[in-house]
């Protein structure tokens, strides 16, 4: 039996925006924009946009796909690191200047109806190399 993929919508601009679930390479560019960055334990949706602050275009140019484009973001380095492509650096200059704060708040809602912690937490476990 297959599982529903959920996937959000948003329209910015006149140009057509989905979230869905994570892949690894959009996780790894994710960890390595917020390692800095740390979350308290049992934060609101608005927290997170509030801790996540001028990370947060970047952070939707990771997530955000946009409708009938390729959806490659990440090269794979020769060291097997994951490099963001040049539409990300455009793409966050677009969310920049293009998304206000409501918007924002329900990316970062939707981000986590459509990829469950738990789906984060495993994804995690298998970027972090065995010690």
């Amino acid at each position: 039996m297959e599982e529903e993929i959920t996937r959000k919508t948003y329209n910015i601009k006149g140009r057509v925006f989905y979230q869905k679930e994570l892949v690894l390479g959009q996780l790894g560019l994710l960890v390595d924009l917020l390692k800095d960055i740390e979350f308290e334990k049992g934060l609101t949706n608005l927290q997170i946009l509030k801790v996540l602050g001028d990370k947060t275009p970047h952070a939707m140019a990771i997530v955000l796909l946009e409708e009938g484009k390729q959806i490659d973001k990440i090269e794979v380095g020769a060291n097997g690191d994951f490099l963001e492509i040049e539409e990300v650096k455009k793409l966050t200059q677009f969310f920049a200047n293009n998304v206000d704060i409501s918007l924002a708040l329900k990316v970062v809602t939707d981000f986590f109806v459509c990829t469950p912690m738990t789906n984060i937490m495993q994804a995690l476990a298998a970027l972090i190399p065995a010690t």
